[in-house]
């Protein structure tokens, strides 16, 4: 890791003391994992993860959700406020690697699934799982709910590393 250092006085010490704008928890009944988190231009924060929980009230439930399923989490610029809260995911063990915030809030997802029934959406490049686990891709708009959805993969096992809008 490396800093860009403008002028400075090289007699003095230099201390690099970032500062921590806010911290927080974020989870629910069960154990959840996060594996990515990606910000807009506004400074909304958009985490996601694996969670065993169920999902309760107020949360965009997408597929049948299995024992291990996708959240996606949007919290405002001064994490105070939970925009929104999406689980997704069909009836085996789902996990997104990757996201990104492209344009209009609009957010994409990547990982792998081991449900046969991971939610696709017309016009999906697939809408079968081709092995014992295939990638995903997937898109929400910007209120959480789901745009796109298609499995992305082959006969072995395969899976999404990350995305890039």
């Amino acid at each position: 890791m490396s800093f860009a250092v403008g002028d400075y006085d090289a007699t003095r010490p230099l201390v690099i003391d970032p500062v921590l704008e806010y911290s927080s928890y974020l989870g629910w009944v069960g154990a959840e994992a996060a594996s990515d988190i990606g910000r807009d231009k506004n400074g909304n924060l958009y985490i996601t993860g694996r969670t065993n929980s169920a999902a309760g009230t107020g949360v965009w439930k997408i597929g049948s959700l299995g024992s291990q399923d996708v959240f996606v989490a949007k919290l405002d610029p001064t994490g105070s406020t939970l925009e929104y809260v999406t689980f997704l995911g069909g009836s085996g063990n789902d996990q997104p690697a990757a996201i990104d915030v492209a344009q209009y809030g609009k957010v994409a997802l990547g990982g792998n699934t081991e449900s046969t029934n991971f939610p696709t959406t017309n016009g999906a490049f697939s809408k079968l799982n081709g092995g014992a686990s295939d990638g995903f891709v997937v898109q929400l708009d910007g209120n959480g709910a789901l745009n796109y959805g298609s499995y992305l993969g082959g006969s072995g096992p395969d899976g999404v590393a990350d995305i890039a809008t």
